[in-house]
């Protein structure tokens, strides 16, 4: 499959050393116990909202390589589905080949008596959206029977302000290609942007849109935003929750906390919802 960029470039020529900029760092992700903690507490945020095992949790987030937290979620919540964002051509690549399958609770796809979620299909994409063409990846949830269980779980390799812009930016879309995006894409009931950037105008513009990708209705759905604490002309934790209040009067502030990330560098991550 070729990869096509929104400006018709193949993505080979990106060149595949981009990590830098990246939303994630692959060896913290994996090895730190304080990011494994930091998992813990948005997954018992997010699962407040969720109580029963079959309730359907629609997660938008940023998975790195690995996943690790999906799969958390995952092993609580088998009904869950996932969309994720990866900018990095490098760290997209890398992560399509871990996106979560078929869920072990439903003893699916047996080899040999053991459960395998590699043989539910991995499957690259491309699609049309007005001026551009875009790719995402796919792994399917079915059971033996190919009856379908929940949606796919995906990776889209766009950045995340581009997302939450995709219905409201004029891109020539048609109507059509907007009902498919929203419906493959959007509609979720969760969401942790884990930004290791610092407060910028991508993270800006993600909160300000961010109803857009959420699902309808009155109930509340749990937001988690992570963005660094500091480097951004902003003095204080509650200076920059009242600039991110002040994004999206629809975000409804529950909680928030600090830690230290990769090389000490001052995390802040601000929990709350949308109605």
């Amino acid at each position: 499959m070729e990869f096509v960029n929104t400006h018709g470039q193949q993505a080979e020529y990106l060149g595949r050393s981009d990590y830098i900029g990246a939303y994630h760092s692959e060896a913290y992700g994996l090895e730190s116990t304080i990011k494994q903690a930091e998992r813990e507490k948005v997954l018992d945020f997010i699962l407040g909202f969720y109580g029963k095992p079959v309730d359907c949790i629609k997660l938008l987030s940023l998975p790195g390589i690995d996943w690790t937290f999906e799969r958390m979620m995952r092993a609580t919540r088998p009904m869950a589905h996932f969309v994720g964002l990866e900018h990095s051509y490098s760290a997209y690549m890398r992560s399509r080949r871990a996106i979560p399958g078929i869920n072990a609770a439903y003893g699916i796809y047996k080899d040999k008596g053991v459960l395998c979620e590699e043989q539910a299909q991995l499957q690259d994409r491309q699609f049309r959206f007005g001026d551009g063409d875009y790719v995402y990846s796919r792994r399917s949830n079915r059971e033996e029977s190919h009856k379908r269980t929940i949606r796919a779980n995906r990776l889209l390799y766009m950045k995340a302000d581009t997302y939450m812009t995709m219905l409201a930016s004029d891109y020539g879309a048609t109507m059509e290609q907007k009902k498919a995006f929203n419906a493959k894409f959007m509609r979720r009931n969760a969401v942790w942007l884990d930004f290791t950037s610092q407060f910028c105008k991508s993270v800006q513009s993600c909160m300000e849109w961010l109803p857009l990708c959420l699902d309808g209705g009155e109930d509340e759905k749990p937001v988690v935003i992570t963005t660094m604490n500091a480097r951004d002309g902003v003095t204080g934790v509650q200076n920059r929750i009242d600039r991110l209040i002040a994004c999206q009067p629809a975000f409804i502030y529950k909680d928030h906390w600090t830690y230290l990330g990769k090389n000490g560098t001052p995390m802040l991550t601000v929990c709350g919802v949308v109605v």
